[in-house]
């Protein structure tokens, strides 16, 4: 690490990385493409009602999979069933730090592209989408462009398909529980950006679509809204 620029939340050698996968996906996905993708807010996709079950599962799979311009049809999804008492017996009756394996995997079996959600996070749409877009990104970078990825850029391909509310929202996550006689709360992660870097990115790409930086200002968790104003401010653009 070279150490922290004056102004950004990121030190210089995550800028430079990040600069250079922002520049890998405009490549990828073409300019004359990507600028066209506006950004979707929480409260519109999910307009029409969600539910944690089968019909939330196929109406965020649908919805995703349109933005995302996927085939549905091509890839083969389930959900994988938790047991919420055998988690939460791992947990300390106070509270923990809950790391029970990836929510979501992308994986290829028999030359069918298979993307597999743990059940529980149906409860949050939110994390669920932001799970559910992470591993369609892998798809859209591995089977539709036939190029590597590794999990940063799959981390921030969600974003440029308009989608970095969703994602960087879901960062850390906090919730309680109440099961086999013991009850407490849990603290979770989802990704590998950090939420510095989610809105390093995000100032960026409202820049590169052409967005009014102030319109997602209010939809942006502290730590991510704090790096996209300082990162907007390095640029002159707030």
């Amino acid at each position: 690490m070279f150490g922290k620029p004056k102004t950004l939340l990121i030190d210089f050698e995550t800028q430079s990385y990040l600069d250079q996968t922002f520049d890998r996906i405009t490549s990828v996905f073409g300019n004359h493409n990507l600028p066209s993708i506006q950004v979707i807010f929480p409260k519109d996709f999910l307009r029409n009602g969600y539910t944690p079950d089968d019909f939330g599962f196929n109406y965020v799979i649908s919805g995703l999979c349109h933005i995302m311009s996927i085939d549905p049809k091509k890839i083969n999804f389930s959900l994988i069933v938790s047991d919420q008492n055998i988690r939460a017996m791992k947990n300390s009756v106070h509270g923990a730090i809950e790391s029970d394996g990836p929510a979501g995997t992308f994986e290829i079996l028999y030359n069918t592209p298979r993307i597999s959600i743990q059940d529980s996070i149906l409860k949050d749409p939110m994390r669920f989408i932001s799970v559910m877009a992470h591993e369609l990104s892998h798809y859209k970078l591995l089977i539709d462009k036939r190029c590597t990825d590794d999990e940063y850029m799959t981390d921030m391909l969600p974003t440029f398909f308009g989608l970095g509310l969703f994602t960087s929202s879901t960062v850390f996550f906090h919730k309680n529980f109440n099961s086999a006689g013991m009850q407490g709360w849990t603290m979770s992660k989802t990704g590998y950006l950090t939420e510095y870097m989610h809105g390093y990115i995000l100032a960026k790409w409202v820049l590169f679509i052409g967005e009014n930086p102030k319109k997602i200002r209010k939809d942006l968790k502290p730590n991510v809204f704090q790096s996209y104003r300082r990162t907007l401010k390095t640029l002159g653009e707030w």
